[in-house]
């Protein structure tokens, strides 16, 4: 018959087998758990990346916008604009000839802005519409007389009116009110590709 030793011997090797067992799970438990966080770091990750690549698409798809959008608008003497204008002539009145193109809606607005604007400073200003030849664009000044422009030139550079030279000769101050400039067609086609589905 077994002694009492020897059945103190088997439990205590069945002890330590479960003891072994239950170490072993507990370790595969933890492994597996190090294992699905490690994953999920990794996805988060992944998705930090992909939201931060939405996040400058957006801001450079509202950049592009906001650029097409100054484009297509049209050209206004703004009140800050006026104000500095007026500001810097008021102390030069002359007599300006102002031409904006006969049947461009824009040009005319723009032009009529330009009349009050020149008004409010003193100024005489013999203003029509003109049909001109060729196409024109933009904001042109006469080169002549040159005392005259120099004047007008400095507060449109101070009131950020943007302008060039008009060479056409001419004895009196001309400003001539030409046509928006067409819009950038590449600000448009920058657009397209973020306005479609989204890239796999």
């Amino acid at each position: 018959m077994p002694s009492l030793e020897f059945f103190a011997m088997l439990l205590a090797a069945g002890g330590a087998i479960l003891l072994y067992l239950s170490a072993t799970n507990a370790n595969t438990k933890i492994a597996d758990a190090q294992a699905r966080a490690a994953t999920l770091e990794l996805e988060a990750a992944k998705l930090r990346e992909t939201t931060v690549g939405l996040e400058l698409d957006l801001e450079r798809e509202r950049t592009l916008r906001v650029k097409m959008q100054k484009e297509i608008a049209w050209r206004r003497i703004t009140a800050a604009q006026e104000v500095k204008l007026v500001e810097m002539l008021r102390s030069h009145p002359m007599t300006v000839t102002l031409q904006a193109v006969a049947g461009d809606p824009e040009s005319t607005l723009y032009g009529d802005d330009m009349r009050r604007t020149l008004k409010a400073a003193g100024f005489t200003v013999n203003a029509a519409l003109r049909n001109f030849t060729g196409p024109m664009h933009g904001l042109g000044l006469s080169t002549n007389p040159p005392d005259e422009r120099s004047i007008i030139a400095s507060a449109f550079k101070a009131a950020d009116v943007e302008f060039g030279d008009d060479a056409t000769p001419t004895s009196e101050l001309t400003i001539v009110v030409g046509s928006k400039m067409p819009a950038n067609p590449s600000l448009l086609s920058d657009l397209i590709p973020l306005s479609g589905p989204p890239q796999h």
